[in-house]
């Protein structure tokens, strides 16, 4: 067995009750801003991968997005880095292995081959709930594209979870209302 050395205490949000429903796959996770939604999911799926040798993929909606997100792991553990693969998407790497991958949802349809995606047992889509009036805009058909990379991952396996995260910016998102959450006080 792998051993895991956190550079910081988990006190973020604990990820171990999603994944302690088996009869759900896909979960939204919205909350305000800086309460460790991110880096709860970081730990998780760094913590499967070193225990239970399981992949993830990392989504933002644009290149410019993803870009910023190579570092994302530098505050839990130590020695990672990253490699490029193409179409603004790159590998995470932790002791020699590939732990996961980071992929713009604008260029996902580069990856539908050339990777090895058997092992991914966590989806993240992260900032996928965007403000009204923000700079950054929802993609023509994303949550069929958003969709069609997750078929490219799971293919037919049905064990996996898929988290949205998103920040308390707009209880009317497309998300929201493709799952047809009721709207509430």
């Amino acid at each position: 067995m792998k051993e895991i050395i956190l550079k910081i205490l988990p006190y973020y949000f604990n990820f171990n009750r999603i994944f302690s429903y088996n009869y759900c796959s896909t979960f939204i996770l919205i909350g305000g801003r800086g309460i460790g939604k991110t880096t709860g999911a970081c730990i998780k799926v760094a913590k499967n991968y070193i225990k239970k040798d399981e992949q993830f993929v990392y989504v933002r909606r644009y290149k410019n997005e993803i870009k910023k997100s190579k570092t994302i792991f530098s505050k839990i553990l130590l020695n990672v880095k990253t490699k490029g693969i193409g179409s603004g998407g790159f590998e995470y790497i932790y002791k020699g292995g590939v732990f996961g991958w980071a992929i713009p949802l604008s260029t996902a349809i580069s990856f539908k081959s050339g990777i090895n995606f058997d092992r991914v047992s966590t989806i993240i889509f992260d900032e996928a709930i965007l403000p009204r009036k923000s700079p950054y805009k929802y993609l023509p058909d994303e949550i069929h594209a958003f969709f069609e990379l997750v078929s490219t991952i799971t293919r037919t396996r049905k064990n996996y979870k898929i988290i949205i995260i998103g920040n308390n910016a707009d209880i009317f998102n497309i998300y929201f209302d493709y799952f047809k959450v009721p709207t509430f006080d």
